[in-house]
């Protein structure tokens, strides 16, 4: 172990008898350092929340527009208009619909 000897300024703090003493940097310059490495870290972080987390757009409006198509032909059989309104395909699918339910009330 180095031995340690006091200082002469009487602050009561000890330093190793052969280190040579480092000077300190002044606080302006560990405050820029230190508002620089956030800045580093706050960049890189949103960053990676960008890469990870968010869908992509074309994603996004082709959901919203194929649930909206959805959400008409649901209104529509909830509501029990009858109307068709999406062609030869809607007029089968009606028709397939209307089978099952006769079928299940006739179970009954």
């Amino acid at each position: 172990m180095a031995a340690r000897k006091r200082k002469k300024q009487g602050d009561g703090a000890t330093v190793k008898a052969d280190e040579p003493k480092i000077p300190s940097e002044s606080a302006a310059e560990k405050e820029a350092q230190k508002t620089e490495l956030d800045a580093k870290i706050k960049a890189s972080k949103v960053a990676e929340l960008k890469e990870m987390h968010l869908t992509p757009l074309p994603l996004v409006i082709t959901v919203l527009i194929c649930s909206g198509a959805l959400w008409i032909f649901a209104l529509r059989d909830f509501i029990a208009t009858g109307r068709v309104i999406g062609g030869a395909m809607d007029e089968a699918m009606q028709a397939m619909i209307r089978d099952i339910i006769r079928g299940q009330e006739g179970d009954q």
